[in-house]
């Protein structure tokens, strides 16, 4: 499998998350393979098309180009592999293709400098990252805890247990629990329909990702108040979705999941526990897993530009959709 070939092989690239993202309905999956020289690159993407537009992006969550070869990527390679890109975007009677640049695995690629008329380059926000290697096995926790942290994983400690499910049949047996859990969150928050997710899209993660998915779960008594959905991979272990009670709130559950979670990985070899970003720039969210005391990682997005004159038209419309809204 080319992923395997990859120095970096990480799920969001597999055509098991690939398919697993047609569920969402957004369109048709394809994955390209560039070559340039010595340089070969991967690229799985979400063809749209629609009466209103046809265009080409990658799949929620985090991808973009993933390196397969061994030779280091030049900004004139980079360059050459967009074109290709884009090319195949002409031939396809695509407006455009955005990537959605993976944070732990964009710095392979030279991008600075790549902005002119077909590539747009842009950042997009922050997201956290745990180097797993900091790990404080006197107190059994994450070494790079602020503070306050610190006392919310004590705290939790005291009230709550966790469990582990990261065989089949107990992710399959769990995630009816997680998903009632995560669905009262939403709701609680009043999220909108980009943060709730289809039950098609549930029984595809446990039938194409089972072996990359991991659950941790928080309990109080004979109750489940907290739960958080995992993605693995050799090197990374991926935040997907969480949700808490609004008693497992006040109990902490957040903070023990997250360290029970990167105790997990470190223990399987992985390198980093990403954690992702906010909704909005350092918001709430953000800051939530800034706390954990993290790396920082720039979110990058490319778009690659085929039809300008159709472009500008999606970009100049009243009610604009993703990704043509201004800013």
């Amino acid at each position: 499998m080319l992923v395997n070939r990859s120095p970096s092989p990480d799920i969001y690239f597999r055509p098991e998350y690939l398919r697993v993202s047609e569920t969402l309905g957004d369109g048709k999956t394809v994955a390209l393979v560039c070559n340039c020289d010595s340089l070969r690159v991967l690229c799985p993407l979400m063809v749209r098309r629609e009466p209103r537009v046809s265009d080409a992006f990658t799949p929620y969550g985090y991808g973009g180009l993933l390196l397969l070869s061994s030779a280091p990527a030049t900004s004139e390679g980079v360059f050459r592999i967009l074109e290709c890109i884009r090319q195949w975007c002409n031939s396809e009677r695509l407006v455009c293709c955005v990537l959605r640049m993976h944070p732990l695995l964009a710095d392979r690629f030279c991008l600075s400098g790549l902005n002119n008329a077909n590539f747009i380059v842009r950042k997009h926000g922050e997201t956290i990252a745990l180097d797993l290697t900091q790990w404080n096995t006197i107190h059994q926790r994450i070494a790079t805890l602020k503070k306050g942290r610190i006392s919310d994983l004590s705290s939790a400690r005291k009230s709550l247990s966790a469990i582990i499910v990261d065989e089949l049949d107990g992710v399959r047996e769990y995630l009816p629990i997680f998903r009632d859990i995560y669905e009262q969150t939403m709701q609680r928050l009043q999220a909108s329909a980009f943060y709730r997710f289809p039950k098609s899209y549930y029984a595809g993660l446990v039938e194409k990702m089972g072996i990359h998915l991991m659950l941790a779960l928080a309990r109080f008594q004979n109750r489940f108040v907290g739960g958080s959905l995992f993605f693995y991979d050799s090197k990374f272990l991926h935040y997907h979705l969480s949700g808490t009670t609004m008693e497992g709130l006040k109990l902490k559950a957040p903070t023990l999941l997250v360290n029970q979670a990167a105790d997990w990985a470190r223990t399987r070899g992985c390198q980093w526990l990403h954690l992702g970003g906010g909704n909005h720039f350092k918001d709430g969210l953000y800051n939530f897993k800034a706390s954990f005391g993290g790396a920082v990682f720039p979110y990058t997005y490319v778009t690659i530009i085929a039809d300008h004159r159709r472009y500008n038209t999606l970009i100049e419309r009243a009610e604009a959709i993703w990704p043509y809204v201004p800013n």
